[in-house]
């Protein structure tokens, strides 16, 4: 998360990743409900995701992702997408749709569709 907030975006100015933030996706990561997965080259972390859990509904809403090495956070979600249609989850909720996501097979989903899975 802190590698999250660091790096710098196309047409953003600071972050939303804060200290409260961190520290409550701390508590949420330590009842089990935040994930993280990680992406290292030669023991430096060089990318990676993190986001909210929910298998009881087969549903994984990512919150945001980085990379500090070519494709490190597409290798980050690669292991994500795997993992998770091997646990038969439903999909992958990126928040905001764009042609970055599209290029990587993102589909936008209907608001009613969303809340219906949810």
């Amino acid at each position: 998360m802190q590698q999250c907030a660091q790096v710098k975006r196309k047409h953003e100015d600071g972050t939303w990743i804060n200290n409260d933030f961190i520290q409550s996706y701390g508590n949420l990561h330590t009842l089990g409900h935040a994930k993280s997965v990680e992406v290292f080259k030669e023991g430096v972390l060089v990318g990676g995701l993190y986001g909210m859990d929910l298998p009881e509904k087969g549903i994984f809403c990512g919150e945001s992702m980085f990379a500090l090495a070519t494709d490190a956070s597409k290798i980050a979600l690669l292991h994500l997408v795997n993992t998770l249609k091997a646990k038969n989850y439903k999909f992958i909720d990126a928040q905001i749709y764009n042609d970055h996501l599209h290029s990587l097979g993102a589909i936008e989903v209907d608001r009613a569709v969303f809340l219906s899975y949810l």
